[in-house]
């Protein structure tokens, strides 16, 4: 996934990810739904973009263990 800072009233970060096939699209973002993140996919030309706020990736982190750990 890559990171885009949207412009605007304020901004956005969005983590997206750009695929041609439909149903690795859903794929994706169904994994992601599962994880706690709420996706979205949006057409872009000949490609599908499975984004998510940056906010709910930050949520995600915080639940996990090792990223909220100290290393020994």
């Amino acid at each position: 996934m890559y990171l885009h800072l949207v412009r605007g009233r304020g901004g956005s970060l969005l983590a997206e990810h750009y695929i041609r096939d439909v149903g690795k699209a859903l794929a994706i973002a169904e994994r992601l739904e599962s994880a706690g993140p709420r996706p979205n996919i949006v057409r872009s030309n000949a490609n599908y973009v499975v984004y998510t706020a940056t906010a709910d990736l930050l949520r995600l982190a915080e639940r996990d263990d090792a990223l909220t750990s100290s290393p020994p």
